[in-house]
């Protein structure tokens, strides 16, 4: 089982405007913090939990942004680093919990994640 957290501001497809290489470095922090970890080979199962700061919760969307956005950016990542040798890469992922939190004050934003082996 891997256990993990990957800090950094978490970011879902590609941006129209603002910091538009914002999206490309959260993926380039999800490969950086994650190239050591041991790989998987097998079918798994992942929990993630993102915990994204207080200005990822506009008016206009008051419970963030959407999950499965997020959840693209992460799997890229981690399919080019712990899933790098499981057949299909990310499709390994068989079973998937996701979900998503403001930050508490002090605590840094990014994604808590968990990868399971199916035995």
């Amino acid at each position: 089982m891997i256990e993990v957290f990957v800090r950094g501001i978490p970011y879902a497809r590609n941006k129209t405007k603002g910091r538009l290489d914002a999206p490309k470095e959260w993926t380039q922090r999800v490969i950086d913090q994650t190239r050591s970890l041991p790989h998987i080979r097998t079918a798994c199962e992942l929990d993630a939990e993102f915990v994204l700061p207080e200005d990822k919760f506009p008016s206009d969307l008051p419970f963030g942004m959407d999950l499965d956005n997020l959840l693209k950016r992460l799997l890229d990542g981690l399919g080019r680093t712990v899933l790098i040798d499981a057949p299909g890469n990310d499709s390994a992922i068989v079973s998937l919990r996701a979900s998503k939190r403001k930050a508490r004050p002090g605590e840094d934003p990014g994604v808590k994640l968990r990868l399971a082996p199916v035995l």
